[in-house]
């Protein structure tokens, strides 16, 4: 029964101190500056015609979604980044 515990004892030493690290501080990445572009969007001449308007419409709504999905992917990466820390 002594061996037994003196085993225990040992191993669960052993264990805690094998459990300990040290803790490691990693910079925070830059961001991919590349890769996040966001476009702006086209002012409408004045005295267009409606088929100009509409045109220009719908560019704009296309360039406002492409920037909507370009920023939240900068938003996740950012916090999967933050979460690293």
């Amino acid at each position: 029964m002594k061996k037994f515990i003196v085993w225990l004892f040992l191993f669960t030493a052993v264990s805690f101190v094998g459990c300990v690290t040290v803790p490691v501080k990693q910079k925070f990445p830059a961001p991919p500056v590349d890769d996040f572009n966001v476009k702006s969007l086209d002012t409408l001449s004045y005295g267009s015609s409606m088929s100009g308007l509409l045109k220009n419409s719908t560019m704009n709504y296309d360039t406002a979604k492409k920037n909507t999905v370009t920023l939240k992917a900068w938003q996740e990466w950012y916090d999967k980044q933050s979460k690293l820390k």
